[in-house]
């Protein structure tokens, strides 16, 4: 017979959670990621400055609504991260937001220790608009390429940034 393992049974536990979407394309909401069939270039990374941003007000509200977790997108289809990369292009450190120095991420997850919310990370590996990759609209870089390899060692880069640099790992999260 099958049993539920202890962390299947805890995610079941956690009941509710809400998903936050906040990404580059809030200050373009003309933008669309694909039109007509073919990638649309991803707004300019110095609109990017979110002059009263409070990640405090986002999880106090999570609170509220009885959330018991709470997942960032921290970065999706326009491949703007909300996290720095002084390795990358189109990264939160690239604008004008906090003189550069800001990380949505890092705030994000201190924001839900401190309103006991779990948190969680969203990042999307199929598309990155910045870099003309989707998945679905056909436009990857094939495997074997020097294009795939570029590709999958930023994906691999940034994974480990939000695994081993963020709260989340002085948070004992595994």
């Amino acid at each position: 017979m099958n049993r539920p393992t202890t962390q299947l049974i805890d995610w079941a536990n956690l009941e509710f959670g809400v998903l936050l979407h906040f990404d580059i394309e809030v200050f373009d909401p003309a933008w669309m990621h694909i039109s007509s069939g073919k990638l649309n270039p991803p707004p300019d990374v110095r609109l990017f400055n979110p002059q009263q941003l409070d990640t405090d007000q986002w999880l106090r509200a999570v609170k509220a609504a009885g959330a018991t977790y709470a997942v960032l997108t921290a970065k999706h289809v326009t491949g703007f991260t909300l996290f720095p990369d002084p390795e990358y292009d189109y990264a939160i450190d690239k604008t004008p937001f906090q003189e550069g120095k800001g990380d949505i991420v890092k705030a994000f997850i201190q924001s839900c220790h401190k309103f006991g919310i779990k948190p969680g990370l969203y990042y999307s590996c199929e598309a990155n608009s910045y870099l003309h990759i989707h998945k679905s609209s056909g436009n990857m870089p094939t495997y074997p390429s020097p294009e795939w390899d570029d590709f999958t060692r930023l994906v691999s880069r940034h994974l480990q940034h939000l695994w081993s640099q963020s709260p989340l790992h002085s948070l004992g999260w595994q």
